[in-house]
Protein backbone atom coordinates (compact mmCIF):
# COMPACT_ATOMS: atom_id res chain seq x y z
CA UNK A 1 0.00 0.00 0.00
CA UNK A 2 3.15 2.41 0.73
CA UNK A 3 3.99 1.97 -2.78
CA UNK A 4 1.02 2.54 -4.18
CA UNK A 5 0.53 5.63 -2.36
CA UNK A 6 4.08 7.11 -3.10
CA UNK A 7 3.99 5.66 -6.67
CA UNK A 8 0.73 8.38 -7.39
CA UNK A 9 1.22 11.00 -4.95
CA UNK A 10 -0.74 10.43 -2.36
CA UNK A 11 1.34 11.80 0.39
CA UNK A 12 1.96 15.46 1.56
CA UNK A 13 3.96 17.60 -0.42
CA UNK A 14 4.04 21.80 0.69
CA UNK A 15 3.83 24.81 -1.46
CA UNK A 16 6.83 26.94 -1.29
CA UNK A 17 4.58 29.36 1.18
CA UNK A 18 5.07 26.88 3.26
CA UNK A 19 8.58 26.75 3.51
CA UNK A 20 9.21 30.52 3.55
CA UNK A 21 7.07 30.63 6.74
CA UNK A 22 9.32 27.97 8.08
CA UNK A 23 12.43 29.41 7.32
CA UNK A 24 11.23 33.40 8.84
CA UNK A 25 10.00 31.43 12.37
CA UNK A 26 13.43 29.58 12.36
CA UNK A 27 15.98 32.15 11.28
CA UNK A 28 13.79 34.45 14.19
CA UNK A 29 14.49 31.02 16.42
CA UNK A 30 18.45 31.14 15.73
CA UNK A 31 18.52 34.69 17.29
CA UNK A 32 17.92 33.56 20.61
CA UNK A 33 19.28 30.43 20.75
CA UNK A 34 22.19 29.93 18.39
CA UNK A 35 23.58 27.13 20.00
CA UNK A 36 20.00 25.03 18.82
CA UNK A 37 21.76 23.19 16.13
CA UNK A 38 18.16 21.34 14.94
CA UNK A 39 17.62 24.81 14.22
CA UNK A 40 20.24 25.10 11.19
CA UNK A 41 18.59 21.71 9.77
CA UNK A 42 15.02 22.92 9.71
CA UNK A 43 16.52 26.36 7.63
CA UNK A 44 18.47 24.58 5.57
CA UNK A 45 15.70 22.30 4.60
CA UNK A 46 13.34 25.31 3.95
CA UNK A 47 16.22 26.77 1.73
CA UNK A 48 16.70 24.02 0.21
CA UNK A 49 12.95 23.54 -0.90
CA UNK A 50 12.55 26.80 -1.81
CA UNK A 51 15.69 26.46 -4.22
CA UNK A 52 18.04 28.64 -2.61
CA UNK A 53 20.74 26.06 -2.46
CA UNK A 54 23.68 28.44 -1.93
CA UNK A 55 22.23 29.71 1.32
CA UNK A 56 21.36 25.86 2.42
CA UNK A 57 24.94 25.23 2.41
CA UNK A 58 26.07 27.91 3.87
CA UNK A 59 23.42 27.40 6.44
CA UNK A 60 24.88 23.73 7.56
CA UNK A 61 28.68 25.57 7.57
CA UNK A 62 27.21 27.74 10.45
CA UNK A 63 26.18 24.67 11.72
CA UNK A 64 29.75 22.79 11.97
CA UNK A 65 31.46 25.73 13.10
CA UNK A 66 28.20 26.02 16.21
CA UNK A 67 28.95 22.51 16.53
CA UNK A 68 32.59 22.72 17.20
CA UNK A 69 32.00 25.88 19.36
CA UNK A 70 30.15 23.56 21.51
CA UNK A 71 32.38 20.21 21.45
CA UNK A 72 33.07 20.62 25.06
CA UNK A 73 29.61 21.44 26.38
CA UNK A 74 27.68 19.28 24.75
CA UNK A 75 26.99 15.02 24.97
CA UNK A 76 28.98 12.92 22.83
CA UNK A 77 25.60 11.73 21.87
CA UNK A 78 24.28 14.84 21.14
CA UNK A 79 27.24 15.88 18.49
CA UNK A 80 27.07 12.64 16.69
CA UNK A 81 23.95 12.44 15.70
CA UNK A 82 23.75 15.96 14.25
CA UNK A 83 27.15 15.24 12.85
CA UNK A 84 25.11 12.50 10.80
CA UNK A 85 23.02 15.16 10.11
CA UNK A 86 25.01 17.54 8.94
CA UNK A 87 26.83 15.30 6.31
CA UNK A 88 23.47 13.90 5.07
CA UNK A 89 22.16 17.70 4.66
CA UNK A 90 25.04 18.66 3.17
CA UNK A 91 25.05 15.93 0.73
CA UNK A 92 21.88 16.30 -0.78
CA UNK A 93 21.69 20.14 -0.60
CA UNK A 94 24.93 19.74 -3.34
CA UNK A 95 22.88 16.99 -5.60
CA UNK A 96 19.91 19.64 -5.59
CA UNK A 97 21.84 22.43 -6.74
CA UNK A 98 23.53 20.50 -9.51
CA UNK A 99 19.58 19.60 -10.80
CA UNK A 100 18.67 22.68 -10.64
CA UNK A 101 21.01 24.08 -13.19
CA UNK A 102 20.32 24.14 -16.66
CA UNK A 103 21.59 20.65 -18.92
CA UNK A 104 24.64 22.73 -20.28
CA UNK A 105 25.81 23.72 -17.02
CA UNK A 106 24.68 20.32 -15.70
CA UNK A 107 26.82 18.56 -18.26
CA UNK A 108 29.45 20.96 -18.24
CA UNK A 109 30.37 20.21 -14.26
CA UNK A 110 29.96 17.75 -12.52
CA UNK A 111 31.76 18.72 -8.98
CA UNK A 112 28.90 19.80 -6.44
CA UNK A 113 27.78 15.92 -7.55
CA UNK A 114 31.54 14.79 -6.36
CA UNK A 115 31.11 16.56 -3.45
CA UNK A 116 27.49 15.09 -2.60
CA UNK A 117 28.85 11.57 -2.95
CA UNK A 118 31.74 12.64 -0.90
CA UNK A 119 29.36 13.84 2.03
CA UNK A 120 27.02 10.86 1.45
CA UNK A 121 29.45 8.22 1.86
CA UNK A 122 30.66 10.14 4.88
CA UNK A 123 27.16 9.82 6.40
CA UNK A 124 26.49 6.18 5.71
CA UNK A 125 29.96 5.36 7.00
CA UNK A 126 29.03 7.10 10.21
CA UNK A 127 25.47 5.98 10.42
CA UNK A 128 24.90 3.16 8.06
CA UNK A 129 21.71 1.97 9.67
CA UNK A 130 19.76 6.03 9.52
CA UNK A 131 16.65 6.23 7.38
CA UNK A 132 16.65 2.31 7.22
CA UNK A 133 19.95 2.16 4.80
CA UNK A 134 18.24 4.67 2.78
CA UNK A 135 21.28 6.61 2.06
CA UNK A 136 22.80 3.67 0.01
CA UNK A 137 20.34 3.79 -2.53
CA UNK A 138 21.11 7.58 -2.52
CA UNK A 139 24.56 6.82 -2.84
CA UNK A 140 24.23 4.77 -6.10
CA UNK A 141 21.82 7.30 -7.26
CA UNK A 142 24.81 10.31 -7.01
CA UNK A 143 27.05 7.48 -8.46
CA UNK A 144 24.55 6.86 -11.81
CA UNK A 145 24.28 10.43 -12.06
CA UNK A 146 28.37 11.21 -12.50
CA UNK A 147 28.70 8.33 -14.98
CA UNK A 148 26.10 9.48 -17.69
CA UNK A 149 22.71 7.87 -19.47
CA UNK A 150 23.09 4.52 -20.61
CA UNK A 151 24.08 3.29 -24.17
CA UNK A 152 22.65 -0.18 -23.76
CA UNK A 153 18.75 -0.07 -24.46
CA UNK A 154 18.17 -2.90 -22.65
CA UNK A 155 19.98 -1.99 -19.65
CA UNK A 156 17.29 -0.55 -16.53
CA UNK A 157 18.01 2.97 -15.16
CA UNK A 158 21.11 2.05 -13.12
CA UNK A 159 21.43 -1.52 -14.07
CA UNK A 160 24.97 -1.23 -14.85
CA UNK A 161 25.56 0.34 -10.81
CA UNK A 162 22.99 -1.64 -9.34
CA UNK A 163 20.69 -5.40 -10.74
CA UNK A 164 17.46 -5.94 -10.10
CA UNK A 165 17.40 -9.56 -10.13
CA UNK A 166 20.78 -9.92 -8.22
CA UNK A 167 18.94 -8.56 -5.57
CA UNK A 168 16.41 -11.09 -5.56
CA UNK A 169 19.54 -13.37 -3.96
CA UNK A 170 19.31 -11.77 -0.63
CA UNK A 171 16.61 -12.06 1.74
CA UNK A 172 15.62 -8.13 1.71
CA UNK A 173 17.63 -7.15 -1.05
CA UNK A 174 14.35 -5.70 -3.49
CA UNK A 175 12.03 -4.31 -0.40
CA UNK A 176 15.29 -2.69 1.05
CA UNK A 177 16.05 -1.26 -2.45
CA UNK A 178 11.84 -0.02 -2.88
CA UNK A 179 12.15 1.38 0.76
CA UNK A 180 15.32 3.29 -0.72
CA UNK A 181 14.15 4.85 -3.87
CA UNK A 182 9.94 5.31 -2.46
CA UNK A 183 11.62 7.16 0.48
CA UNK A 184 13.72 9.89 -1.78
CA UNK A 185 10.62 10.44 -3.98
CA UNK A 186 8.17 10.73 -1.00
CA UNK A 187 10.84 13.24 1.09
CA UNK A 188 13.55 13.92 -1.33
CA UNK A 189 13.38 15.69 -4.87
CA UNK A 190 12.59 12.63 -6.76
CA UNK A 191 9.37 13.39 -7.56
CA UNK A 192 9.97 14.72 -11.18
CA UNK A 193 12.43 11.63 -12.36
CA UNK A 194 11.67 9.35 -14.89
CA UNK A 195 14.45 7.21 -13.91
CA UNK A 196 13.24 6.50 -10.22
CA UNK A 197 10.28 5.47 -11.01
CA UNK A 198 11.48 3.44 -14.31
CA UNK A 199 13.55 2.02 -11.12
CA UNK A 200 10.86 1.57 -9.33
CA UNK A 201 9.25 -0.55 -11.82
CA UNK A 202 12.21 -2.63 -12.66
CA UNK A 203 12.47 -3.83 -8.96
CA UNK A 204 8.62 -4.65 -8.75
CA UNK A 205 9.18 -6.57 -12.03
CA UNK A 206 11.84 -8.51 -10.55
CA UNK A 207 9.86 -9.03 -7.67
CA UNK A 208 7.03 -10.07 -10.34
CA UNK A 209 5.07 -7.24 -8.95
CA UNK A 210 3.59 -6.85 -12.76
CA UNK A 211 0.54 -4.53 -11.46
CA UNK A 212 3.27 -2.19 -9.57
CA UNK A 213 5.91 -2.33 -12.07
CA UNK A 214 3.16 -1.09 -14.91
CA UNK A 215 1.90 1.88 -12.53
CA UNK A 216 5.13 2.85 -11.77
CA UNK A 217 6.15 2.49 -15.78
CA UNK A 218 3.68 5.22 -16.99
CA UNK A 219 3.88 7.41 -13.46
CA UNK A 220 7.33 8.28 -14.99
CA UNK A 221 7.21 11.71 -16.31
CA UNK A 222 8.69 10.87 -19.73
CA UNK A 223 5.71 8.82 -19.81
CA UNK A 224 2.82 11.04 -18.29
CA UNK A 225 3.29 13.83 -21.05
CA UNK A 226 2.01 11.31 -23.15
CA UNK A 227 -1.68 11.65 -22.16
CA UNK A 228 -2.98 12.45 -24.95
CA UNK A 229 -2.46 9.00 -25.86
CA UNK A 230 -5.48 6.57 -25.42
CA UNK A 231 -3.16 3.43 -25.36
CA UNK A 232 -1.41 4.99 -22.74
CA UNK A 233 -4.50 6.45 -20.66
CA UNK A 234 -5.93 2.92 -20.88
CA UNK A 235 -3.04 1.45 -19.55
CA UNK A 236 -2.71 3.60 -16.55
CA UNK A 237 -6.27 3.32 -15.86
CA UNK A 238 -6.44 -0.34 -16.20
CA UNK A 239 -3.70 -0.51 -13.23
CA UNK A 240 -5.53 1.45 -11.04
CA UNK A 241 -8.76 -0.09 -11.41
CA UNK A 242 -6.37 -3.58 -10.40
CA UNK A 243 -5.45 -2.45 -7.41
CA UNK A 244 -7.31 -3.23 -4.12
CA UNK A 245 -8.84 -1.42 -2.18
CA UNK A 246 -9.85 0.49 -5.33
CA UNK A 247 -8.11 3.95 -6.00
CA UNK A 248 -9.84 6.63 -8.12
CA UNK A 249 -7.64 9.23 -10.14
CA UNK A 250 -9.11 12.09 -8.06
CA UNK A 251 -6.81 10.57 -5.48
CA UNK A 252 -3.83 12.03 -7.11
CA UNK A 253 -2.97 14.64 -5.66
CA UNK A 254 -0.60 17.26 -7.05
CA UNK A 255 -0.23 15.08 -10.62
Amino acid sequence: MEAVKVIVGWFDRYPPGYYQVRLERVLKELETKPDELSLYDDAGVALDRLHRSDEAIAMMARKKATMENLAGSSSKETLWEHRYRHLANLGTFYVHRWIGREKEAREADLSDLAKAEEFIAAAIEHNPNAHFGREKYQLIAIQWLQKGPSQDLDESPIGHIIDPWKLRESEKGIEEALEGFLGMIKLGSAWESSDFFNTIAELNSAERRGVLAHLAHFRSPAETEKTSSEINRSCWNESVNQLQPPFRSTHFRGT
